[in-house]
Order: structure tokens, then C-alpha cells, then sequence
């Protein structure tokens, strides 16, 4: 990746001595986006494919499962004759309602799920982070279960603070089990803790109403 100002902090790591980086380009629209993702991918991908033509190869890794990578990884896997294998982190493009979203985007979003369910069930591996979700989503498929992935040096200092802080970050759907958190943590009776959401997503109305009644914050 060149001409980022982020790029000089990714690329001083040892670890990725023997790895390119590769800045893809797309327009960032609704439903465009996903064309022209695909297209960028997939030009860079053929490109790499030339460039290793002597080298010997040994899988496709993706650690994105969105449509337009996966299109690209299985187009390379068959190319080149190799392994596709695939990290899952969370649940795959699950569908949810989302109040702003026009009706050609929730069809497409629909259609683009459906899609992406079916080419993890052809995929040659999985790492997933819980078992839950390789025998889920990839059953059938050999797969890795690792509970953590990090390198461990990521120097973070403890900030000092009275308040015991939970964070979550991501779609704020209820099919992703918002409910339940909430609910978990109105069972918690300390005083000092907080609950804090990032995102958007069909459960906004839900976690404000909540917020408004949990008596913790009536009392401050």
C-alpha cells in the first residue's frame, strides 16, 4: 500500500517482511460498491496470479468473507488449482432489517446472504473462532478452531478508571443477540459498570429505551 499514512505503522512489523499489501479501489455506493469491489479484487488477484506464476502456491487465505471476495478467492482456488480456506470471526452476513434501507438494497442485501451461505459450504477450510460457528455455517468442513488471534505486542496501557467498562462494536441487530446482552448485564448489580454500543441497526430503539430505564443511571 503505498501513499498512506497509515502504511509506514502496518508494514514495520517482521512479520510481513514476504507479504505485499495491495490498496483496492471501489465506489462507495449502495450495491455499486459490492460490483466494484468485485472487479477491483479480481483485477489485483489475476495480477497476482502472473506475477506467481513460478512460484509455488500453496491456498487462497480470506479473512473477509464478503460476496466479492469469496467470488475472487473460488475464481484464484480454481485457476490455480489450490486450497480456498476462510477465517470466520462472527456470523456471515446475516439478514436484518434496517428502517433507512431502500427496497432494492434489502432485496439485494437478501440475495447477497443467500449467495454467501452457499459458497461457505464450498469452501476447502475454515478457522473459525468458536465451534459454533464452523458447524453452523461450514458443517461438513475441515476447520480450526482458534479462540483468540493476536500477536500479543499491542502495547496498550491501562487507563485508571472507576467505571468497569464493556464495549460493543458492530451491526446493533437483534438477530445478533443484543436482547440478551442487555438483559445480562441488568442483572449485573454493581454501580460501577457501563454498557456502551457502536453502530447501527434494527435495535437502536431497543438499547436507548433500555439505557432510559436501567435505574443505575436514575441514580447518578
Amino acid at each position: 500500500i503505498r501513499n498512506c499514512d497509515w502504511s509506514s505503522d502496518v508494514c514495520s512489523s517482521d512479520l510481513l517482511d514476504n507479504i505485499i499489501l495491495q490498496e483496492t479501489f471501489f465506489i462507495n455506493l449502495p450495491i455499486l460498491k459490492t460490483f466494484t469491489l468485485l472487479l477491483s479484487s479480481l483485477i489485483y488477484s489475476f495480477k497476482w496470479v502472473i506475477l506467481t506464476r513460478k512460484v509455488n502456491r500453496k491456498c487462497v487465505f480470506l479473512d473477509n468473507y464478503q460476496i466479492p471476495y469469496l467470488l475472487t478467492g473460488f475464481i484464484i482456488s480454481r485457476i490455480c488449482k489450490i486450497p480456498l480456506i476462510c477465517v470466520l470471526t462472527d456470523p456471515p452476513n446475516m439478514t436484518y432489517k434496517i428502517h433507512w434501507e431502500s427496497y432494492w438494497k434489502k432485496k439485494f442485501r437478501k440475495l447477497n446472504d443467500r449467495l454467501s451461505k452457499k459458497l461457505l459450504l464450498k469452501l476447502h477450510g475454515v478457522i473459525s473462532m468458536t465451534s459454533y460457528l464452523a458447524h453452523d455455517y461450514c458443517p461438513q468442513i475441515d476447520h480450526l478452531i482458534i479462540e483468540a488471534i493476536g500477536d500479543g505486542n499491542l502495547n496498550i496501557k491501562p487507563k485508571q478508571s472507576k467505571k468497569f467498562v464493556i464495549m460493543y462494536s458492530g451491526g446493533l441487530a437483534l438477530e445478533y443477540g443484543i436482547k440478551t446482552l442487555i438483559e445480562g448485564f441488568q442483572e449485573v448489580k454493581y454501580h460501577d459498570i457501563e454498557l456502551w454500543f457502536f453502530g447501527k441497526g434494527n435495535a437502536e430503539s431497543f438499547i436507548i429505551q433500555n439505557s432510559i430505564n436501567d435505574k443505575r443511571r436514575s441514580e447518578e
